[in-house]
């Protein structure tokens, strides 16, 4: 019996992340600002309902804004993980998104802004996450892990 394959397109990398990205972003925000309340009731009912419009439309917008930066980040790595095989490793397209996303942060607004801590921090892992997920669906020619 063959054993199924993942994707092996970088199209597949750049497209999966960048549509997940708005939705995942707003989450991670929610949750990262709803962290620094000390309010026993965070999560109101009414405002869930009037979340999942706001989701989709964070989807869509997200993609386009997640577009270009994926691009240019799988495409990097991808360069790079074929000279150096620690740059392959998840963990390390993990740290690179999270570097770039945290370089734009401190670039827009620098450390000292305690307004939009939970913004950032879910930027930040917004990031993070999204170049790991991107990591999923890229394989190199040399690379025999599914084999």
């Amino acid at each position: 019996m063959r054993r199924w394959h993942p994707p092996t397109h970088r199209s597949t990398a750049i497209l999966v992340p960048s549509t997940m990205a708005g939705a995942l972003y707003m989450l991670l925000a929610g949750l990262f600002t709803t962290l620094d309340t000390n309010d026993p009731k965070v999560f109101d009912p009414q405002v869930a309902v009037a979340v999942i419009p706001i989701a989709v439309a964070a989807t869509f917008f997200g993609f386009f804004l997640a577009l270009l930066p994926m691009l240019l980040g799988v495409m990097a790595m991808y360069w790079l993980g074929s000279w150096n095989l620690g740059l392959r490793h998840p963990a390390a397209w993990g740290l690179a998104g999270a570097g770039i996303t945290s370089a734009f942060v401190w670039g827009i607004n620098g450390w000292e802004a305690t307004y939009a801590q939970g913004l950032a921090a879910g930027f930040v892992a917004t990031g993070a996450l999204c170049a790991m997920l991107a990591r999923r669906y890229v394989r190199w020619p040399d690379q025999e892990e599914w084999q």
